[in-house]
């Protein structure tokens, strides 16, 4: 785990990548244990659109576009939760040393 860590730290370096954080502070929010992926495309010809992946089964939205929007604000209140992305990597070494300080 402690190497999947230093991964994340990695990627989130990247120019084109932003990875955020939920606090444990911000306790229950809505949609958490429920994965979805707006895909939004710069070809104006393309709808944007929802992936829905459980363990039973996956689906895609693209029809119904009030549909889509619904989950893209889901997605914008979702990062209003999250700590600063310029804390990220702060964030991780704190996490880091607390589970594997034995390890260090």
């Amino acid at each position: 785990m402690l190497a999947q860590i230093e991964r994340l730290k990695a990627i989130s370096e990247h120019p084109r990548v932003t990875l955020r954080l939920i606090p444990f502070s911000v306790g229950a929010y809505p949609g958490m244990g429920a994965a979805f992926t707006v895909l939004e495309f710069r070809d104006t010809n393309l709808e944007d659109l929802v992936y829905l992946e459980n363990a039973d089964r996956d689906s895609i939205i693209r029809e119904d576009q009030a549909e889509v929007e619904r989950y893209t604000r889901r997605f914008a209140d979702l990062c209003e939760l999250t700590a600063p992305t310029e804390e990220f990597a702060n964030v991780v070494d704190k996490i880091a040393a607390l589970r594997f300080s034995d390890r260090q």
